[in-house]
């Protein structure tokens, strides 16, 4: 499998987005216990709000984060850039905007194809 020309520098992006779990950094958890002059109710949906946003920021970190691990242990096994659908290489265009991608972009058309006849059922 032919390798993307800029080969370094996408594995530099996944080795920093796999290390990037800044997220993982102690969250609130989700809760109303609040002190009591924060007991307004814009007050609390607000506080409420942030500790959910920061927790779904952290769940898409996490998310990005185990992406950039695959697409390195796909390089470790010689077969970073190659889809994991269809077997052809990975267009480089695909490959700079996502380093992580796995799929080529008629395989990622596909899967969202298929996904949205799945819903429309």
């Amino acid at each position: 499998m032919p390798q993307p020309p800029n080969l370094e520098h996408l594995l530099e992006r996944l080795r920093r987005q796999a290390a990037d779990e800044g997220a993982e950094e102690a969250l609130p958890a989700p809760s109303t216990a609040m002190p009591e002059q924060e007991l307004t109710c814009t007050g609390r949906v607000a506080d409420l709000d942030t500790v959910q946003l920061q927790h779904a920021q952290a769940a898409h970190s996490r998310r990005l984060a185990e992406r950039a691990r695959h697409a390195l242990h796909r390089h470790a096994l010689g077969r970073y850039g190659e889809c994991e659908g269809c077997g052809e290489a990975i267009e480089p265009a695909r490959l700079e905007a996502d380093p992580a991608a796995t799929t080529c972009t008629a395989c990622a058309r596909e899967a969202e194809r298929r996904m949205r006849r799945g819903r429309a059922h």
